[in-house]
């Protein structure tokens, strides 16, 4: 009997309102602290993936970079470069500027700068053009 009556004190123990209460606070202090290292731990998850991006975008310029340098070591993408930049020509070679008429008519109108004498302004002044 002794010893059911000493099971019985520990079970009301057990199912007080303060051991529940007290074992409510645990659990939420505890539900705290684990949320707090959730939301550290995925920072680094997400620096790993910005990083590999970085990574690929990283490798694909190099590899661009690589074959431009291929490039330029020959001789064609030397010369290229050099006709690029500086706007020369070899010898024995002519510059062709072609200009569309109509182009040339529309920035004229456009920005009203028609080269014109002194007679012919005279006469658009009074209208007779």
């Amino acid at each position: 009997m002794l010893e059911f009556q000493e099971k019985k004190k520990i079970r009301r123990l057990i199912y007080s309102n303060t051991t529940i209460v007290f074992l409510v606070l645990i659990l939420i202090f505890s539900l705290h602290a684990v949320w707090k290292v959730y939301k550290k731990a995925i920072i680094p998850y997400a620096n790993k993936s910005a990083a590999s991006r970085t990574l690929t975008e990283l490798k694909a310029r190099e590899a661009d970079l690589t074959e431009r340098i291929e490039w330029l070591k020959t001789n064609q993408g030397i010369e290229m470069e050099i006709r690029e930049k500086f706007g020369v020509v070899r010898e024995g070679e002519e510059v062709v500027v072609i200009v569309d008429s109509s182009a040339n008519k529309e920035e004229n109108n456009g920005k009203g700068a028609v080269v014109m004498g002194a007679w012919q302004k005279l006469l658009e002044l009074f209208g007779w053009n």
